[in-house]
């Protein structure tokens, strides 16, 4: 039933810690209040005592020399107030500590007398005594421990619940459920005021230890399991077996070596995880969802051994006194377990190669300027604030350069400057329809390296706006005008996934492109203005003078030049202003025109051209350069080569994929093309063509026979 109600399971699962913490909020109540408490420090007991109007403010901090009542005395030992009996070497030492916890408890609630000496030396007597302890008695750091063992439980069994079929996710909540009674153990004999019956304390210890050995351990499974099951998983069985014996073992004491049988075995399992963590990333190498879920695992593992480096480093090595106690590290362990239920949730893969790098720098960055200050210290006996002022210098010296230029190479991505953008940019815009789409594809394939790059065929990409899916493996680049939208599949070649820095850099690609060609429509348009003026003005102005010039030359020998001069005049103002012409049309009045002009000089023309022709429309200034040409090839025929015969022929229709070829040939009296010196007019119809990206050649098949081939590209149809 829970399985099926996650939302109920979860409430089910908060009940059930808060029922955990009620226990060891009233085993703390049980305990006596103790008006002061005790402080161990660098070798030394003090007693600190709370503000008394009675007692000189010379008295505080006191070093006890005995507690006693009417019935019994006890000389304080420096262990006596471990925080936690954990802190020793020897078993020895840890067990002294559990038995010595019976005879300050003997003390019940009777007046206590303590014999003390303050800093100076000088003998203090202060006089005090024991009190039921209330709920406003316990410290913050046992409400801390109690919060973080709450939160522990609850983050993994959100988790649990929601992929209860998972392995990872099983072993995740095994672990907080073994971490919880772990930290409400510790929570009340780490932050006791006077002493803790021993009974009640060696079994607290014992909670304590199996449950962090077993936290450990199930983590370390975790870490066989995600984000992908490593062949050493099928060990598991003896792995739990080496385990539970290490744990017997330790609970028996079979060595009094504390550190061997306790900390080191779960040094041990550290560094296994460690390894572990190093093993899976090298096996999802190639998969970048699964290195994004890890990278949460790995940033998690580090910021709570950084933290914990760092508090003990300042003390070992520094001699100052920690950033936080032992009781507040544990809210260490709420940062791993929120990080490891981000990675199996997967919550916003996309940004943690960012952040992840981000920890590894300030991490590599604070390592460093402890390391540089230890060194200043212990190598050069230097003082703490030179050391301190020289080991930052060093690092801001040496490390920030460092860590630029590392950022660059782990997290930069390959994107140009904007100096270099706006010109490939600017020439996208500049392209012609139909071949923009192709380069704004080429571009996004040059600046994000995507393994995979098409047209995004759904409207969910359409929204405006570039945006994640996948949990970062796409990025959805949306249609702008012409543009189609695209998609975009694992970045840098499969290296990484998308993020949200990607999405806004798309987003300014998107709008600066956008931007430049609406302002290259706008040039456009109003060139197009203005050679529409130039063209009324051609045919308002100079074609009514031609028309009146030709009226004057009618039947004289210039009347004919007149008339081209009309002819070529109405060609280019139709190549400015004119109205689409289908290619079928564009011939039929080219084959009027020019069998007149073959007509009048008596001339054969035979017309060669395939029976069906496209209907697709012509660019006018396609249009305008074909009929000026063949214009010009036949009028070069008539006045150079006195002709008999003109043939104009067209192998094969041309079509949107194929290009136009033609040829026109003419007899006559002709010399070798070899021998020919080319005039402005040949010149300038070969350039003409070369800029439409089409060629003229000129052939002799026979003495008396010239051939003209002219080609003109597949673009040379109007956009439909």
């Amino acid at each position: 039933m829970l399985f099926n109600r996650p939302s109920l399971a979860l409430h089910a699962t908060t009940l059930l810690a808060i029922f955990c913490c009620s226990i060891s909020i009233w085993m703390a109540l049980q305990l006596p209040q103790f008006d002061g408490h005790w402080l161990i420090k660098n070798g030394t007991l003090y007693l600190h005592a709370d503000a008394d109007p009675d007692t000189p403010p010379t008295s505080r901090p006191l070093i006890p020399v005995s507690v006693s009542n009417r019935q019994q005395q006890i000389i304080p030992e420096r262990n006596d107030f471990l925080e936690d009996p954990d802190f020793v070497d020897r078993y020895q030492d840890y067990n002294r500590i559990i038995q010595r916890q019976d005879l300050w408890s003997a003390f019940g609630y009777a007046p206590l007398v303590i014999r003390a000496t303050d800093t100076n030396g000088n003998p203090v007597e202060w006089q005090t005594h024991l009190r039921p302890r209330q709920l406003q008695d316990l410290p913050k750091e046992f409400w801390l421990q109690q919060v973080v063992a709450l939160l522990a439980l609850v983050i993994s069994g959100w988790v649990f619940w929601l992929r209860h079929n998972d392995t990872s996710a099983r072993l995740f909540f095994a672990s907080s459920a073994c971490l919880m009674p772990a930290i409400l153990a510790a929570s009340v004999y780490s932050t006791r005021s006077w002493s803790v019956p021993s009974d009640w304390m060696l079994w607290l210890s014992h909670i304590n230890h199996i449950g962090t050995e077993a936290t450990v351990a199930f983590m370390l499974m975790l870490f066989m399991t995600y984000p992908q099951r490593l062949p050493v998983w099928r060990y598991w069985p003896g792995l739990a077996v080496l385990l539970a014996a290490q744990a017997w073992i330790e609970f028996r004491q079979w060595s009094d070596n504390l550190e061997l049988l306790l900390r080191w075995p779960v040094f041990m399992e550290i560094i296994a995880i460690l390894l572990l963590a190093v093993w899976q990333w090298r096996a999802s190498a190639r998969n970048p969802l699964q290195r994004a879920a890890l990278r949460w695992f790995l940033s998690s593992i580090l910021i709570s051994i950084t933290l914990i480096s760092w508090n003990s480093m300042v003390v070992n090595f520094l001699g100052l006194d920690a950033p936080f106690s032992q009781s507040d590290s544990i809210a260490l362990f709420l940062i791993l377990y929120l990080g490891i239920a981000l990675g199996l949730r997967r919550y916003r893969l996309f940004d943690m190669d960012i952040w992840s790098y981000r920890t590894l720098l300030w991490t590599a960055g604070s390592g460093l300027i402890l390391l540089l200050d230890y060194l200043l210290l212990a190598v050069m006996g230097l003082s703490h604030n030179l050391s301190m002022g020289l080991a930052l210098f060093l690092t801001g010296w040496i490390y920030l350069p460092l860590r630029q230029w590392l950022w660059n190479r782990m997290v930069g991505s390959p994107w140009q400057p904007d100096n270099n953008l706006m010109p490939q940019l600017s020439a996208i815009a500049w392209q012609p329809p139909e071949q923009r789409q192709q380069a704004w594809q080429a571009l996004l394939q040059a600046h994000f390296q995507p393994l995979h790059l098409h047209r995004a065929n759904g409207m969910d990409a359409d929204t405006g706006s570039a945006q994640l899916a996948n949990d970062g493996q796409q990025l959805l680049i949306a249609s702008h005008g012409e543009l189609a939208p695209v998609s975009l599949e694992f970045a840098q070649r499969g290296a990484r996934l998308f993020n949200r820095q990607d999405v806004r850099f798309a987003n300014s690609l998107t709008q600066l492109l956008e931007q430049l060609i609406h302002d290259r429509r706008d040039y456009q348009q109003g060139i197009d203005e203005e050679r529409r003026r130039i063209g009324r003005d051609l045919h308002d102005n100079i074609g009514a003078r031609l028309l009146k010039l030709l009226h004057r030359l009618r039947n004289t020998p210039n009347e004919e030049l007149a008339r081209d001069a009309i002819l070529d005049l109405r060609s280019t103002i139709n190549a400015i202003d004119s109205p689409l012409q289908s290619f079928a049309d564009t011939l039929a009045d080219l084959r009027i025109e020019i069998s007149g002009r073959c007509e009048a000089a008596s001339v054969h023309l035979t017309w060669q051209v395939p029976f069906e022709l496209p209907t697709d429309n012509l660019k006018p200034v396609v249009r305008s350069v074909l009929t000026s040409i063949l214009r010009e090839l036949v009028s070069n025929a008539l006045r150079h080569a006195t002709p008999t015969a003109i043939v104009i022929s067209m192998p094969v229709a041309p079509s949107m994929s194929t290009p136009l070829h033609m040829e026109i040939s003419n007899n006559g009296l002709h010399t070798s093309p070899d021998h020919w010196q080319e005039g402005y007019g040949l010149r300038n119809l070969r350039g003409r063509l070369q800029e439409l990206g089409g060629s003229l050649s000129v052939q002799q098949p026979q003495a008396d026979q010239v051939s003209i081939h002219l080609t003109l590209p597949a673009t040379i149809w109007a956009k439909p």
